[in-house]
């Protein structure tokens, strides 16, 4: 089954202005009730002979250049401080290659309890894509590009009420490195201004997905909204893209992949709760440990891979720790109420991790490295 994913993905063809989009490395694949679901991570596909990462690069790093966002300040926590002044910064370095052709454009959305609006010219009136006007379009190799503008937060309504809202501010940059094909990075900051919509408030569905579906989406944002801590890192991927895709398009028993940082595309059936818990929450927890990289640091730091190995829930070997941290995340929330199908080639017996069969009895129990690093560094100390 692992091969027949893996060897299947493997066919499909990246044109060549994608190679270099630095995404997460990695596949993964789960079975329920039969059907192998894929939840792909890459735009290049591995062999089934090779080795995943178990690093996740940063959504702005790439071999030939890197790009940051940063905000100041990153959290407003009462709204009766507005107005405020939120300064973002920019910087691009190239690596050892000169880069031409660069074009960089900046879009700031405010995702705010009164309605969503996009904020286009800074303070003084400037317009912020391109920022910094004039703009330049060659950079050499090792040199570094700085740019920094600031935006007023403040509470005019009905149009500019920044009050619990989530302000997202996201760069990209196209540039031709010397000698090869246009290359495409961003970078994404993130101000979180007093009690700011839930999960679903960041969430953008796209595609036909039914009232039983978003039902299911909805209580999946109720489960995560009880966890401050897992909020807060999530809203740091600003809008989070959740399209429903026709079944079978991305390739046949595949259900879900996360496209590039903080995109996700699903073409498995969402009505039932339990099942979207599982499968919605592990694709977020890839985008979580896109945005929030030293979490993620923290987790190979812990131990909880080197030493429990890949979750029992995740039915190939060759998973990886990336695979590992994002189904630890889907488990903490739906391992007490999605019942995990028996495989015959794979250990796991199968059933709620509550009660699962001899030699299992619960996720706390049974990985309590995981359990403990989700429970203190994901979730805040929520338990479900």
């Amino acid at each position: 089954a692992g091969n027949f994913i893996v060897g299947g993905l493997a066919g499909l063809t990246v044109p060549a202005s994608m190679a270099a989009i630095p995404v997460v490395g990695g596949i993964s694949a789960v079975a329920v009730g039969g059907t192998i679901v894929g939840i792909v991570t890459a735009s290049s596909f591995f062999s089934a002979e090779t080795d995943l990462p178990t690093i996740i690069k940063p959504p702005g790093e790439n071999q030939f250049f890197t790009v940051t966002k940063t905000a100041n300040p990153t959290r407003i926590e009462n709204n009766i401080d507005l107005p405020k002044d939120i300064t973002f910064t920019i910087t691009l370095t190239a690596k050892d290659i000169k880069l031409t052709n660069i074009l960089i454009t900046d879009e700031l959305l405010v995702q705010a309890e009164s309605g969503n609006f996009t904020v286009t010219v800074d303070r003084n009136g400037n317009s912020i894509s391109p920022p910094c006007s004039p703009t330049f379009t060659e950079l050499l190799p090792d040199d570094t590009w700085t740019c920094q503008f600031i935006i007023t937060a403040d509470r005019i309504p009905p149009n500019r009420n920044f009050s619990n809202s989530v302000v997202s501010n996201t760069v990209t940059v196209k540039a031709t490195p010397e000698g090869e094909s246009e290359v495409i990075g961003s970078a994404v900051a993130t101000v979180v201004i007093g009690n700011p919509p839930t999960i679903c408030g960041i969430i953008d569905l796209e595609g036909l997905w039914s009232s039983d579906e978003r039902a299911s989406i909805n209580q999946v944002c109720e489960a995560l909204d009880r966890a401050p801590r897992v909020v807060l890192l999530l809203q740091n991927a600003g809008t989070i893209i959740l399209e429903r895709v026709s079944s079978g398009s991305l390739g046949s028993g595949v259900c879900g992949t996360v496209n590039g940082s903080n995109s996700i595309s699903i073409a498995c059936d969402m009505s039932s709760v339990s099942f979207a818990k599982y499968v919605i929450i592990h694709e977020l927890g890839h985008v979580l440990g896109n945005y929030n990289i030293s979490v993620y640091q923290s987790f190979l730091n812990s131990g909880a891979y080197d030493n429990e190995g890949l979750m029992p829930t995740y039915p190939f070997s060759s998973g990886g720790s990336s695979e590992s941290f994002a189904e630890m995340i889907g488990d903490y929330v739906a391992s007490k109420i999605y019942n995990f199908p028996a495989r015959d080639w794979s250990s796991y017996p199968g059933g709620p991790w509550d009660n699962p069969g001899p030699g299992w009895t619960t996720f706390k129990n049974d990985r309590p490295s995981h359990y403990n690093f989700a429970k203190s560094d994901i979730f805040g100390g929520v338990e479900y």
